[in-house]
């Protein structure tokens, strides 16, 4: 009795176990090394290829930089992801690493994990060694190489200047947008007192007054009756002789022959250089003004008895 059923149990534990192992492949790892051995400061690349069942939820176990020893990881990427079946997926993977100690360097197990369950692939060994030299023949070494001078490419070169040219642009470009803001400002201000008098139009009479109010009697006497002969004329202009700044002297003594000795003494300081003490050019500055007052007055007067 106890024969028979023992068939049974084994058959039913058998089913068990190859089911447990099919569930088991829904997730494997596989490394490989391109190489067995290299020299010091050669590289040699670790391929790893894991096949899951679930992407999304599946972790690559690396092991730390410090279990690798005499060996230096240099880079990982990840470098396809290909579709087995419709459910399993296969990723490649590629470490680059090297050694600068010759030694049998053990590149520990990488694992993956699905849902708390772990893999592990198997680990590596990788033999490293010295480069051969002959220590008998020491002239035979030789020196460090010096490094290359590649010509440059003309977008190279471009790359390279592209941004001292850049500067050099904008460097021209504020250095004319500040001139031309400052022509703005200074138009403006140009522009602020001509406004000012057609907004309040000065009459002849008050411009020839703060003309003269500037003009200083240190200044020597051609500039200083210069401008005062001009002032006046252009008073004169303005007022009752429209071709006075046209005029000569003899001209214009015709019309204001009692004032002979000021426009005398306008013709000697501007063509004789003649010199006359500051006391004499205040007075005549106050007789332009009272000149022009009269003037004024009188145009005034005529203009109220009008009908």
């Amino acid at each position: 009795m106890k024969r028979i059923l023992l068939f049974p149990i084994i058959l039913v534990a058998t089913l068990a176990s190859f089911f447990c192992n099919g569930h088991a492949q829904d997730v494997s790892i596989t490394t490989s090394l391109d190489r067995g051995e290299i020299a010091i400061g050669e590289q040699a690349l670790v391929t790893l290829k894991i096949r899951t069942e679930d992407l999304e939820n599946t972790l690559l176990i690396v092991p730390p930089d410090s279990a690798i020893h005499h060996a230096e990881p240099l880079s990982f990427t990840v470098t396809d992801t290909v579709k087995i079946d419709n459910k399993v997926k296969e990723i490649t993977a590629e470490m680059v690493i090297t050694s600068f100690d010759s030694t049998m360097v053990v590149i520990p197990a990488f694992g993956v994990r699905v849902k708390g369950k772990e893999v592990f692939a198997d680990p590596l060994y990788l033999k490293v060694t010295l480069p051969k030299v002959d220590v008998n023949n020491p002239e035979k070494y030789y020196p460090i190489k010096q490094t290359w001078k590649l010509p440059y490419s003309f977008k190279e070169i471009f790359l390279i200047g592209l941004p001292w040219l850049i500067g050099i642009a904008l460097l021209i470009g504020g250095i004319f947008l500040v001139r031309y803001l400052i022509r703005q400002h200074r138009q403006r201000l140009l522009l602020k007192p001509q406004e000012a008098l057609l907004k309040n139009p000065i009459t002849p009479l008050e411009k020839l007054k703060a003309r003269l109010s500037s003009l200083s009697e240190t200044e020597e006497p051609l500039l200083f009756y210069t401008e005062l002969d001009h002032t006046m004329r252009e008073y004169l202009s303005e007022t009752t002789i429209p071709k006075a700044l046209e005029m000569s002297t003899k001209q214009l003594l015709k019309l204001l022959a009692e004032h002979k000795a000021l426009l005398q003494r306008f013709d000697y300081a501007k063509f004789a250089r003649s010199y006359f003490s500051t006391e004499q050019k205040s007075i005549d500055k106050q007789e332009v003004i009272r000149i022009a007052d009269e003037i004024y007055k009188t145009q005034n007067t005529s203009d109220a008895v009008k009908p």
